[in-house]
């Protein structure tokens, strides 16, 4: 018997057709206006922002609509006006056939493949009402606001080097994602010094063996795994002339001090300025997750502890962890909770380039306890 899908997937999947349309039509849009038309690019970054508000803002009200209403099979009959692609016919179960190995093979896959669509859209459909999706709403609104939009890159293993092929294309310069990866993997094999100590064993906590450097060297090169911190530092290791002119920039990001300029531009940002000003430390209370996610983080720097054995069973709570961040005085892992502060930093003694210019640059504290030591300059952000 076929399986019914339940009105948030078809939901779900309704949905993700729109984005996937939009989409087309935004690349559409784009390529229909010249790359030097200045003011013809920036009425379309607003378009653009625009529809993708407008298409959020009707998905989130569609959700709201059906998680509200009082018979889930009255919903389900409307949306069985909703036509989907691809639609599987349905077979008279009363008409007896003879399955070969290959058809075998193909149900499996497709049931397979059936299962990764409904966990796609269950989590699509929880993701509407979360706070990421809040977040994105809010973050697309002051983009708009400043001429800017997101750019939607598939996360399908190669998210990082697609984000970096389709800046290099709107540059005029092209390099395919094969060799992008070919690269990227030869870099690290040329400089196996620079990032062995970064790759451990997540069982043993044992620092790579040259053989199982070189298997994720391969795998970078030639399967779609995902490009981490290790990858995306490639980016700036050689980079010695940076241009952020007349762009959004308060403050630089978290260790641009380390970098190796010779030159920086970076005239018509709206900088942070030192202008001392008294503030208010509010009561600092951490939630439960927060603490937890700490203590874990931790104790996984212990390759004997509990912890750190049964943390590769949770890949899950893997991924959520990954994001974490490290206080500048402590160096006591945070997940989502830390102090914004800013550090002024001298383009010439700090960074060693020959113009002499104060920027602010970004630092990230765990808590106001760090913050109130006397150690530092780091200054609070209003």
């Amino acid at each position: 018997m076929e399986e019914v899908e339940t009105a948030e997937e078809l939901l779900a999947k309704q949905q993700r057709k729109e984005k996937k349309d939009l989409q087309a039509k935004i690349q559409t849009m784009k390529n229909a206006v010249p790359k030097n038309d200045k003011k013809r690019r920036k009425q379309l970054t607003e378009d653009i922002a625009k529809l993708e508000t407008e298409l959020d803002q009707k998905h989130e009200n569609e959700l709201k609509h059906l998680q509200n209403s009082s018979s889930v099979e009255e919903v389900s009959n409307a949306l069985e006006s909703v036509s989907l692609p691809n639609n599987e016919e349905k077979t008279d179960p009363s008409k007896p056939s003879r399955t070969s190995k290959a058809q075998k093979k193909r149900d499996k896959k497709a049931a397979l493949e059936k299962e990764r669509e409904v966990r796609i859209a269950e989590a699509e459909v929880e993701n509407l009402t979360g706070s990421r999706h809040q977040e994105g709403l809010k973050l697309r609104q002051k983009l708009m606001e400043k001429h800017l939009q997101i750019k939607e890159i598939s996360s399908d293993g190669h998210c990082m080097y697609r984000a970096v092929e389709d800046q290099l294309t709107e540059r005029s310069t092209t390099l395919s994602l094969k060799e992008l990866r070919a690269q990227t993997a030869q870099y690290m094999r040329s400089h196996a010094d620079d990032f062995l100590p970064f790759l451990t064993d997540p069982n043993s906590g044992d620092m790579y063996t040259a053989d199982e450097f070189e298997k994720y060297c391969n795998d970078v090169a030639d399967t779609a795994a995902w490009g981490g911190q290790l990858e995306g530092a490639l980016g700036w290791k050689n980079l010695k002339i940076l241009d952020v002119a007349g762009n959004f920039l308060s403050v630089f990001p978290v260790g641009f001090q380390f970098l190796t300029l010779d030159e920086l531009f970076f005239e018509g940002n709206s900088l942070v300025q030192f202008t001392l000003m008294e503030s208010i430390q509010e009561k600092e209370v951490l939630t439960l997750k927060e603490l937890s996610a700490r203590l874990i983080l931790q104790e996984s720097t212990n390759s004997f502890s509990v912890v750190s054995r049964a943390l590769p069973m949770y890949p899950d709570l893997q991924d959520v962890l990954s994001h974490w961040g490290q206080c500048d005085l402590c160096s006591q892992p945070f997940l989502t909770t830390w102090l914004e502060c800013v550090q002024f930093i001298n383009t010439k003694k700090h960074m060693g380039m020959k113009s002499s210019q104060s920027v602010p640059v970004r630092v990230l504290l765990c808590s106001y306890d760090c913050f109130n030591r006397d150690d530092h300059q780091y200054y609070g952000l209003a």
